[in-house]
């Protein structure tokens, strides 16, 4: 593929902001660092209910980044709607995956397909590999298509939700919707070399590349001196902690971890917790060695405290 400087059109489930969690701090500044290497960009975003296109287009002009947008249409649990979706998954039972299935939509398919036209891209970018019902139309016109994977979709299911008959169902939709993924892709772009692993295992073709976060690089700061002052901070930072996984470590630090160190080592460490949504359980457990910050926007000078 050349260097030289590309059209680049990027599909993306929810316009992100660049304060919000890693994912979305990883396709604003991925957005961003293309257009910094003389690319091209242009960010078509599905806006859920509680976006709206006045928003969108204020924020994008402060970061000086193009942006279309396109409502994703109502979920209805219509007679002909639920008959339409059966009908679907009986054809290709990848669409048990209603992540996927959405991107379906008439409305959604033709504005992606305005967008290729109207915009002329040289490549097309999935900011998450569930669009891959978008994949056809720049196949149509032999448009390279990059698909970047935000999780591997059966495994994070099952990681946030746990196992059930149902979630069970749904692993299986998604499992063939990473496959789907992998054969519509020139390249598949993965966060993690674990991850990078599980896709390469999928596929016999060349197209796995591990992309580490966009977003990190924007986050190093200075070596801060170490602190030796008692008591030490210890803190536990999860990015949000409504997903079951951080849930259960956040519960494991508060309920077993710090009640041993305070009877071991009595006022010898002062424990901080960080990220969004701590459950009110935990709030109410706050004390001079358990201090609950939830989100900070600026966690520097929490961390440069310590």
């Amino acid at each position: 593929m050349s260097f030289l400087p590309q059209r680049i059109l990027i599909f993306t489930p929810v316009f992100p902001k660049m304060n919000k969690g890693a994912s979305e701090q990883d396709q604003i500044y991925g957005a961003l660092g293309l257009q910094a290497m003389g690319h091209t960009v242009r960010m078509a975003a599905f806006l859920p209910e509680y976006q709206t296109e006045d928003q969108i287009q204020a924020y994008a002009s402060t970061i000086g980044l193009d942006v279309v947008t396109c409502p994703y249409p109502p979920v209805s649990l219509s007679l002909q709607e639920m008959i339409s979706r059966f009908r679907a998954v009986l054809r290709r039972p990848v669409f048990l995956d209603g992540s996927a299935y959405q991107h379906t939509a008439p409305i959604i398919q033709q504005f992606a397909r305005e967008q290729i036209v109207s915009f002329r891209p040289s490549i097309v970018w999935l900011d998450n590999n569930f669009l891959w019902p978008l994949a056809e139309l720049p196949r149509d016109k032999n448009i390279p298509l990059i698909i970047r994977s935000q999780n591997f979709e059966p495994r994070h299911l099952l990681d946030e939700k746990g196992w059930s008959p149902v979630n069970s169902i749904k692993y299986i939709g998604k499992y063939w919707g990473e496959l789907a993924a992998l054969r519509a892709s020139v390249v598949l772009a993965t966060i993690t070399p674990v991850e990078q692993g599980i896709y390469s295992r999928l596929t016999r073709a060349k197209t796995v590349e591990l992309l580490p976060l966009r977003g990190l690089h924007h986050h190093l700061r200075p070596h801060q001196p170490t602190r030796t002052a008692f008591p030490l901070n210890v803190f536990y930072w999860g990015s949000t902690f409504n997903v079951s996984h951080n849930r259960s470590a956040l519960k494991f630090v508060v309920e077993q971890i710090a009640p041993r160190v305070r009877i071991t080592a009595p006022g010898q460490f002062r424990f901080h917790i960080i990220g969004g949504k701590v459950p009110a359980d935990i709030q109410r457990q706050a004390s001079d060695d358990l201090i609950i910050h939830g989100f900070l926007p600026e966690p520097e000078k929490v961390l440069a405290e310590m």
